[in-house]
């Protein structure tokens, strides 16, 4: 089954087969999506036992492409997933480990990456809000913007970045995946920007840059790495508006104020969070309208002034290098703190 995945792929990435390695936990799946299930569960190697994610679709992505009854472009999606992320090694990239035979509702082949225990950014920041620090919340975006740049230096376009496709690990160190809309530059395929469309989950449109949504071939063209730093500007604005709670926003330390922040979609504001439907966000992208800068909580002036910057132009937009020095720099600039970062006993962040 190897093979059929294309002689090309298999002579330059091998995928290693870990049939018989892996074993569930727990018949139910952790996860459900459109196209599959995620179940946690062992993966037993000579080097040792290590907990693993394994991503088993509801179709055979294995099978010729012409005989799939309407699902070509997800299998090739898929397969795109699988060539891209086969080639990726990185500490803010959850790492891929395999193929296996037998999991999921079909038994098709499926793919096995490390297990990422504390979960999407999404469910992270909700159970921790109270908890987190201005530098905890720098912190998380650097990483995602490290990946970011990681990716870029290929260069390789993620195409779907949002705060349910960035994992945190034991050490709560940010993760990219789900790599099934990845390009590198120069082989995103014709008609490529309306199959992203086609197959978006509800709601990730918020995140998405106007010209992925575009219905104009020159707009949809121009997608490109910059993409990803308009849809980081988003993501970066769900991570970084201030809590509301004066017993917790603001703490003298030094001489100066500290912030703590909340989490938007915690509170209710996603990015377009005053836009009900996916289609009017649509309508005001192709417009060149940006989300508006929340009135409650607030939001400080120089991180509004940076995320405004990843919603320019494309050519204006930031490089991904940029944004970690940026970062890098707004880290720099908080009060030492005793305290400064802690989520709860025992928590520690390896950058």
């Amino acid at each position: 089954m190897i093979n059929e995945l294309g002689p090309s792929l298999v002579a330059l990435y091998p995928l290693p087969d870990l049939t018989g390695s892996i074993i569930k936990l727990n018949d139910q799946y952790s996860e459900s999506g459109s196209f599959g299930d995620v179940y946690r569960c062992k993966y037993h190697s000579n080097s040792g036992t290590k907990e693993v994610a394994v991503k088993a679709f509801r179709f055979n992505f294995t099978a010729n492409e012409q005989d799939e009854n309407g699902r070509n472009g997800t299998v090739k999606m898929v397969r795109r997933e699988l060539g891209i992320w086969r080639r990726l090694d990185h500490k803010n990239i959850v790492p891929f480990l395999g193929i296996v035979h037998g999991f999921g509702r079909i038994g098709a082949t499926s793919l096995v990456s490390l297990w990422m225990p504390n979960g999407t950014l999404h469910d992270f920041l909700a159970k921790y809000d109270d908890k987190l620090t201005t530098a905890r919340r720098l912190e998380l975006l650097l990483g995602i913007a490290n990946g970011l740049c990681y990716l870029h230096s290929f260069p390789i376009i993620h195409g779907d970045l949002s705060c349910n496709n960035v994992l945190l690990d034991a050490n709560d160190n940010a993760r990219l995946t789900d790599f099934g809309y990845a390009s590198l530059i120069g082989e995103i395929p014709q008609g490529y920007a309306y199959l992203q469309r086609s197959t978006w989950q509800p709601g990730t449109m918020r995140w998405a840059a106007p010209e992925q949504v575009s219905q104009n071939p020159e707009e949809a063209a121009q997608w490109t790495t910059k993409s990803d730093i308009y849809s980081f500007g988003n993501l970066a604005l769900q991570a970084s508006t201030l809590a509301t709670n004066p017993t917790s926003a603001l703490s003298l330390l030094s001489g100066s104020y500290h912030y703590r922040y909340t989490y938007c979609v915690f509170s209710g504001k996603l990015p377009w969070s005053e836009v009900p439907r996916d289609a009017a966000v649509v309508v005001l992208l192709s417009q060149g309208q940006n989300p508006r800068r929340p009135e409650s909580p607030p939001l400080d002036d120089r991180h509004w002034e940076f995320i405004e910057r990843c919603w320019s132009e494309i050519q204006e937009r930031p490089q991904a290098d940029v944004i970690v020095s940026t970062l890098q720099h707004f880290l720099a600039l908080l009060p030492p703190s005793p305290t400064r970062g802690d989520y709860y006993p025992g928590y520690s962040l390896q950058l």
